[in-house]
């Protein structure tokens, strides 16, 4: 995932957030990430038009439906927190 700072202002204590499907493992992410069923990776502060991505890897154990949330949390007063998380329905064949 890729997290962008679209505001005027540094964004401070920024950790990107993945919450993986249900029957879910993670197997890999980068260091400074904690890993489970919700990922936390801490990215730090991040200057107004920033990006900064994230790879995470996870293997299913059911089939089915799934869905995926990524997002992210910060301390800097965010005016437009709405853009802050999305989700994506996918189908898992395991």
């Amino acid at each position: 995932m890729t997290v962008t700072n679209v505001q005027d202002d540094d964004a401070r204590n920024v950790f990107a957030v993945l919450v993986l499907p249900k029957g879910s493992t993670s197997v890999t992410a980068p260091k400074g990430c904690t890993k489970g069923i919700t990922v936390f990776c801490k990215l730090g502060t991040m200057s107004p038009g920033t990006s900064r991505t994230v790879s995470i890897s996870a293997v299913p154990t059911i089939s089915g439906w799934g869905q995926a949330t990524a997002g992210v949390r910060m301390t800097t007063p965010d005016g437009y927190f709405t853009n802050n998380a999305v989700g994506n329905s996918i189908w898992i064949n395991p």
